[in-house]
């Protein structure tokens, strides 16, 4: 079992426990909050919107198999990122198939599409809320 998928399993049971006891756990297929501001201005391919998802700094953590990347962005790391994936792929598309709020916190099983010709991905973000923006962003993915 590789990293993302032994902690998409703990995730999922941690949630499932959550779920059957917590009145205030909220589960969709529609993209909640901050995975719904994210999509949206990813789709778009508008570095800008999306920069406006975020706080003036955040901590995205990146999990793949074979490592974990920490990173503090700035809403300027944050726009230059993005500008550069849209020129890269400018036809993938985010999919949030389903999603899971605790608190100020996001959990979304997503799928990028097209990320290459015929090539999609799919991954779990953990989004972490304060007034309205992400201040962290936890990004599981089996590459």
């Amino acid at each position: 079992m590789s990293i993302p998928q032994a902690l998409a399993a703990i995730l999922g049971a941690s949630l499932a426990l959550v779920t059957s006891t917590a009145a205030q756990v909220s589960t969709s297929n529609v993209p909640a909050g901050a995975s719904a501001c994210f999509e949206k201005a990813y789709n778009q391919k508008d570095a800008e919107a999306l920069t406006s998802c975020f706080a003036d700094t955040v901590r995205v953590y990146s999990v793949t198999p074979d490592s974990v990347r920490v990173l503090v962005w700035t809403r300027q790391d944050i726009r230059a990122t993005y500008a550069r994936i849209f020129a890269r792929m400018p036809k993938a598309r985010q999919v949030t198939l389903d999603t899971l709020t605790e608190g100020s916190y996001t959990a979304a099983r997503e799928r990028l599409e097209e990320i290459a010709p015929g090539v999609a991905a799919n991954g779990l973000s953990v989004y972490r809320l304060r007034a309205g923006r992400i201040t962290g962003l936890w990004s599981f993915s089996d590459p």
